[in-house]
């Protein structure tokens, strides 16, 4: 595959080209300094795997709205605070959005809260075209679910401990052992003296960041087959192509450093190399990655450390949420314009979508919120 990496420092920096940009966002934390401390610090896991080795406390955060113009952010409003919300997205008159292990899917007038008791450090969450169903990221059990909206029930699940992809490292060790939710496989594994974590009760365990087989940290609808979805492999570095029915997987983005966010556009997918600081686009026959690690504004603390958090498509632009700057980059990859406008400090930004919800949203929100 032919690709090529493009320097976002070399376009022509423009505050004027994207107009005004109105933007609904989810803040995983209001204390990025510590989850930048805790990153570096995870860097000399023994097993290579980077993240958490540790339970910690679920952090607040909270759902925000702004507006972009001319380099400058207006009109930001706190909508509500929640246990660290990740995931979002908005579909005409419906907004979904996820706290912790919860989704809440706001309508018109109602909400409807779904939960199950494999969802742990839920990521991402999307809306089906037609607006009847919701697909949801299970990061802590490295699995996805899809969820009718209207009745809460589930309609699927698919696990990559049971498709291939259960190795998990001991971060202090490295050691290697098999995770699973089968206690029959779990048995047969210890009478073959094969190292096994058998997790029967979600309710009760936690499993850290670093432990995680492949820490699938987000998945959306493959935009080309109804019957596919494309989940994102983050210890792996790769974006994955998921046959809903036989439940087997295909690369389609590799060599990617902590990936998030791969989805596709008719024929292009994205996804955004977190550790390396990059955005990709990309085909089956050639691939783009343009790099920020040549623009200013990073702390030297952060050294040569790069995190781009996610990209998403806002109409024709590419807005990349850049957690080490503390900035979104609005991107014209054809004009090869930009822009760097910096948001507050200590917003660990998680997700974005276009738009603002409805005032009777906001209120539906505030009355999640004093629950």
């Amino acid at each position: 595959m032919k690709s090529e990496r493009i320097d976002i420092s070399k376009f022509k920096k423009d505050s004027k080209f994207y107009g005004e940009i109105h933007l609904t966002l989810t803040i995983k934390d209001f204390d990025l300094r510590s989850i930048q401390e805790r990153y570096i610090k995870s860097q000399n896991n023994v097993s290579g795997r980077s993240g958490s080795v540790n339970r910690r406390s679920v952090s607040i955060g909270g759902l925000a709205t702004l507006k972009i113009q001319n380099s400058n952010i207006t009109d930001k409003i706190i909508l509500a605070k929640f246990p660290e919300p990740r995931g979002l997205d908005k579909k005409q008159d419906i907004f979904a959005f996820s706290s912790n292990n919860v989704v809440y899917v706001l309508t018109k007038n109602q909400i409807k809260i779904i939960r199950n008791k494999w969802f742990s450090y839920i990521h991402t969450v999307e809306i089906s075209s037609d607006r009847k169903n919701i697909l949801i990221s299970s990061s802590g059990y490295d699995s996805f679910f899809e969820f009718d909206i209207k009745t809460e029930e589930k309609k699927m699940e698919w696990f990559a401990w049971e498709n291939g992809f259960s190795e998990s490292y001991n971060p202090r060790t490295g050691e290697k052992s098999v995770l699973t939710r089968d206690e029959m496989l779990a048995k047969k594994m210890q009478l073959k003296n094969k190292k096994c974590l058998l997790i029967s009760d979600p309710k009760n365990y936690v499993l850290p960041t670093a432990m995680r087989a492949a820490f699938i940290n987000s998945v959306s609808y493959d935009k080309n087959n109804p019957n596919k979805a494309l989940a994102t492999f983050f210890h792996m570095g790769t974006v994955n192509q998921i046959d809903l029915n036989s439940g087997k997987s295909k690369v389609i983005l590799s060599n990617l450093v902590k990936p998030h966010g791969g989805q596709n556009f008719k024929n292009i997918y994205l996804a955004t190399s977190t550790g390396s600081g990059e955005i990709v686009l990309g085909d089956k026959n050639s691939e783009q990655r343009f790099y920020v690690s040549k623009l200013s504004g990073k702390p030297h603390h952060l050294k040569d450390i790069e995190w781009l958090q996610n990209t998403q498509f806002i109409g024709k632009y590419l807005v990349a949420i850049d957690s080490n700057r503390t900035s979104f980059i609005i991107i014209d990859q054809e004009k090869k314009l930009y822009d760097l406008i910096n948001y507050d400090k200590n917003w660990a930004v998680q997700d974005i979508t276009e738009g603002a919800i409805s005032p009777l949203q906001k209120n539906l929100l505030k009355s999640i919120d004093n629950k």
